[in-house]
C-alpha cells in the first residue's frame, strides 16, 4: 500500500469522464442506499470490467446489485459493532486469512442477498450475512465490513491484497452474464 496515490471524491462531486482517469476505484461506505449515492450506480456500470473496483459497505451493496443481487434490510442495525469474519474461500481479496481469527467493524443496516449474486462468495459473518465476494474476471471485489475501522483486525492486509492485484482484467462486462444497473 505504500506509495499508492489516493484521491478522495464525494460521489456527487465528479463525473464519469473524470473517473475514467483512474486505474482503480474504491466505492466507499454510505450513508444510505446505492441508488441515492450520487453517481455510484453509473460509475460501477461504466467502469466494471475495465478497472479494479473495491466496494466497501455501501460500495459492497452497489457492486452486489450490479452483479445481480438484491438488498435486504437487517432486523438489527449494526452500527459500530464488532463481528467475526468466517472465510469460506480466500479468493484474491482475502488471501492469507483462512483459519485466522478475523475481527471486523460493522456499520450497516442493509445486506446483499447472495441468492442471485453472480460472483464468488468469500465470507460471511457468524449470523450468515454476506461479508465478502469477488468477481475477478470483472475486477470486482467487495466487503460489507469496514477494513479501515479500528474494529477490523486484518483490514490493512485486505487493502494490501486489493492494491497488490495486477491491473489487467480478464474479461469485460459484455463477456459476462452479469446485469448492469
Amino acid at each position: 500500500m505504500e506509495g499508492a496515490e489516493v484521491e478522495v471524491r464525494r460521489n456527487d462531486a465528479f463525473d464519469l469522464k473524470y473517473a475514467r482517469k483512474f486505474r482503480r476505484l474504491v466505492i466507499s461506505p454510505g450513508p444510505g442506499l446505492p441508488q441515492n449515492a450520487g453517481i455510484t450506480p453509473e460509475l460501477i456500470d461504466d467502469r466494471i470490467g475495465k478497472v479494479r473496483i473495491l466496494g466497501v459497505c455501501l460500495g459492497h451493496q452497489a457492486l452486489g446489485q450490479a452483479l445481480g443481487a438484491a438488498l435486504y434490510r437487517l432486523e438489527t442495525v449494526r452500527h459500530g459493532r464488532e463481528g467475526v469474519l468466517l472465510t469460506l474461500h480466500e479468493g484474491d481479496l482475502l488471501q492469507g486469512l483462512r483459519g485466522q481469527d478475523v475481527r471486523i467493524g460493522l456499520y450497516h443496516s442493509w445486506a446483499v442477498d447472495p441468492l442471485k449474486l453472480q460472483a464468488e462468495v468469500l465470507a460471511t459473518d457468524s449470523d450468515g450475512v454476506l461479508m465478502a465476494f469477488e468477481e475477478p474476471k470483472l475486477g470486482a471485489y467487495a466487503v460489507q465490513f469496514h477494513p479501515e475501522s479500528i474494529l477490523s483486525s486484518h483490514g490493512r492486509q485486505i487493502l494490501a491484497n486489493f492494491v497488490g492485484l495486477s491491473d489487467s482484467i480478464r474479461a469485460t462486462l459484455s463477456d459476462s452474464s452479469a446485469p448492469t444497473f
